[in-house]
């Protein structure tokens, strides 16, 4: 189950593919859901069950765009042309975490915290090729 909160538009989940006047996009047993398929999931009781977070996997980080990159623990990180510009996470045991400035680790579940993440402190859109 999911909750409308978490959400934007853009983001990937699991799901039934329900259709909300074609607004939302399907592939392969997910869904990209739209402003419109996100007020659905808030307002229409029981929509949030048949939606679910996508758990972070190595096949979803690649599908995201990031690249394995060994540097003490195993990282991650999406290139950019300015290496100052990459972003990175650390990926061990099963757990995923971004780590800020201050040395506070933020763990990360799902793939839709991961693109909000991303979103918020580059101001930009992961490329997901699901």
């Amino acid at each position: 189950m999911i909750q409308a909160n978490e959400l934007k538009p853009g983001n990937w989940v699991l799901g039934e593919e329900i259709h909300l006047y074609n607004q939302n996009i399907h592939c392969n047993g997910y869904t990209k859901l739209t402003a419109y398929g996100i007020y659905c999931i808030e307002t229409m009781e029981g929509l949030g069950e048949k939606y679910d977070p996508i758990p972070l996997t190595p096949e979803i980080l690649v599908a995201a765009g990031f690249v394995k990159v060994v540097f003490g623990d195993v990282q991650w990180c999406v290139p950019a042309d300015d290496p100052s510009q990459s972003f990175e996470i650390c990926v061990w045991s099963g757990h995923v975490s971004y780590t800020m400035a201050n040395g506070f680790h933020l763990e990360l579940k799902s793939l839709h915290q991961l693109q909000n993440l991303f979103f918020a402190l580059t101001g930009k859109e992961l490329n997901i090729v699901l």
